[in-house]
């Protein structure tokens, strides 16, 4: 019996006088309540209750929005997951939070921040698709209808995969070709891999098949060492990205057409010059840098 006066749903003993399964019902005024708990009574004669009562917690959980929405088949690709009720209540012990992309094999979540409302999840790759879409044992992840991305609170129950009572639409997540990366350089065209720590000098990414990823053009980014910046412009042969804010030194540049699964590129560094300081203060900031006696910073 599902809270005071609840609903009563049949009970089957699982072949032991010690435990007994039931299925709990739909309690409509969970949605949108977030959290809803109840006491759970049984009566193993379908009147007389066993104390104490338990505590069952009905959760509105719902899928919003994940990202990226697309990434490389070649390789794992972490996901966010937005929504409510996310990771509530889970107990990765007992009942662990899971997630999965169509009919694929569950991946545990890796994370779920404090409020619940975002979730880590990482999706493995998708691997064996070949040229031929009609092959018998092509993956189901080769295709982009093969279904959306759900995830699991309890370990048993499935939020956000087609057909699911909640209401919501599924995510959908497409995998892509990686790039091919071949190079890049400065502009203009054969201009100097180097620049002053401020950044802002343009640099240029070749290749082609940038486009596959299904953000590409508003998430595409290069990363210029450890820091990154958004793509100026993204064609299916190249990105543009202006360096960011770095500290002296030569670093490698890589980039990612999904914004987060990142390509070094070939034979590509750039170089953050002392000589770009023109302030003591931002030189001697810069553990690369010392600001010399007559003035103008240098490297050390």
């Amino acid at each position: 019996i599902f809270g005071a006066g609840g609903p009563r749903v049949p009970a089957v003993w699982n072949g032991s006088a010690n435990v007994a399964t039931c299925v709990s019902p739909r309690w409509p005024s969970a949605r949108g309540a977030g959290v809803t708990a109840v006491s759970l009574t049984f009566a193993a004669n379908g009147i007389d209750h066993i104390a104490p009562p338990m505590t069952f917690t009905f959760v509105d959980a719902a899928l919003s929005a994940v990202r990226p929405a697309s990434g490389p088949r070649e390789v794992s690709t972490a996901v966010t997951i937005s929504g409510r009720g996310i990771g509530v209540h889970t107990n990765q012990a007992l009942s662990p939070a899971l997630c999965r992309l169509g009919a694929s094999p569950p991946s545990h979540l890796l994370a779920v921040n404090g409020t619940a409302s975002t979730a880590l999840c990482l999706l493995p790759p998708c691997l064996g698709c070949g040229e031929d879409p009609l092959a018998p044992d092509r993956p189901p992840c080769c295709s982009n209808s093969h279904g959306g991305l759900s995830m699991s609170t309890n370990g048993v129950d499935w939020v956000g995969e087609v057909g699911w009572s909640g209401g919501d639409p599924p995510l959908a997540f497409a995998y892509y070709t990686r790039p091919n990366v071949t190079g890049g350089g400065a502009l203009p065209a054969g201009g100097p891999m180097h620049g002053p720590p401020q950044g802002g000098v343009a640099i240029t990414v070749s290749g082609h098949g940038f486009l596959r990823a299904l953000e590409a053009r508003t998430r595409a980014v290069c990363r210029v060492g450890s820091n990154v910046a958004p793509a100026v412009s993204v064609g299916d042969h190249g990105v543009l990205c202006a360096a960011p804010v770095g500290l002296a030194g030569t670093v490698e540049v890589s980039v990612a057409a999904n914004g987060d699964d990142f390509q070094v590129v070939p034979g590509l560094n750039y170089t953050y010059l002392c000589g770009g300081y023109d302030e003591l203060s931002g030189c001697i900031a810069d553990p690369a840098c010392e600001w010399l006696p007559g003035g103008g910073c240098s490297a050390v």
